[in-house]
C-alpha cells in the first residue's frame, strides 16, 4: 500500500496529499467527537469511573446493552459538519504545505546557509523558518476556519484568533520543533507531509476538542436569548 502512495504522490503530489489528508483530520475529528461524547454521556462516564476504581485485577464486565447505547447515542450525538470543517482546513492547509515546505527546501539551500553546512543543521534552519512563520500561519488558519465556516463573522473571527491562538502556540512549540527537527532530518521532502499528518491524528483531535470546549464555554456565558448589556 505504501508503495502505492509513493507512486500516486510522484504522479500527482497535490492531489494525493490533500486527499489524504482529508482522511487523516476526519479520523482526528471523530476521535475527538466520540472522546467528547464518552465525558458527556453520565452512563459511560460512571461505567468508565467505576473500572478505574477497582482493586487491581477485579474484572467488570460492561453489558452488550451498555455498548450499544453508548455507540447509538454517540451517532445521535455526531456533527458532521464539524468533520468537514476540520476536514476542509486539512485539505487546504496541507496544499499550503505543500507549496511553503518546497520553498524552504530551495531558499534555506540556495539562499540562506552554505552548502558546506551538516545535514542537520540544514534541517534545523528549515525548522526554524517554519516554526517562525509557518506555525503561526497554521494555528491562525485553524481557529479562524472553524469560526468563519461555522457562521461566525469576521470580527468575531478575529477575537477566536487573539484569544486562542497564544495558548495553543505555547502549547505546539513543546512538541513539534523536535517532531520537524526529525522528519526534515531524516525523511525526504516529498514524505514529509504524510509524516506530520499521521502524527496530526492525535494534535488534531486534541485541537478539534480545544475549539469544542471554547465554543462550549461561549454557550453557557451568553445563553440563548439573553442579549449582553451595551
Amino acid at each position: 500500500m505504501f508503495s502505492r502512495y509513493i507512486a500516486l504522490l510522484e504522479k500527482s503530489p497535490i492531489k494525493t496529499k490533500a486527499a489524504s489528508a482529508v482522511v487523516l483530520f476526519s479520523i482526528s475529528d471523530i476521535i475527538a467527537q466520540a472522546y467528547e461524547y464518552a465525558e458527556k454521556d453520565q452512563t459511560w462516564s460512571v461505567q468508565r469511573n467505576y473500572f478505574e476504581d477497582k482493586p487491581s485485577g477485579t474484572k467488570v464486565r460492561l453489558t452488550s446493552g451498555s455498548n450499544f447505547d453508548l455507540v447509538s447515542g454517540f451517532y445521535n450525538d455526531y456533527s458532521p459538519r464539524r468533520t468537514l470543517r476540520i476536514a476542509a482546513f486539512g485539505c487546504a492547509i496541507t496544499v499550503w504545505l505543500h507549496g511553503w515546505w518546497g520553498f524552504l527546501e530551495t531558499f534555506v539551500e540556495k539562499r540562506v546557509i552554505s552548502a558546506s553546512l551538516s545535514h542537520y543543521k540544514n534541517a534545523a534552519v528549515k525548522v526554524f523558518f517554519d516554526q517562525s512563520i509557518g506555525a503561526p500561519i497554521y494555528n491562525i488558519g485553524f481557529f479562524g476556519s472553524q469560526a468563519v465556516l461555522g457562521g461566525k463573522t469576521l470580527y468575531h473571527a478575529c477575537e477566536d484568533i487573539i484569544e486562542r491562538v497564544p495558548p495553543t502556540l505555547a502549547l505546539h512549540y513543546c512538541f513539534w520543533p523536535w517532531v520537524h527537527l526529525i522528519n526534515f532530518s531524516f525523511f525526504p521532502l516529498h514524505s514529509r507531509i504524510l509524516v506530520q499528518n499521521t502524527l496530526l491524528i492525535g494534535w488534531m483531535a486534541f485541537l478539534s476538542n480545544r475549539e469544542q470546549n471554547y465554543n462550549s464555554v461561549e454557550e453557557i456565558s451568553t445563553p440563548e436569548g439573553v442579549k449582553e448589556d451595551a
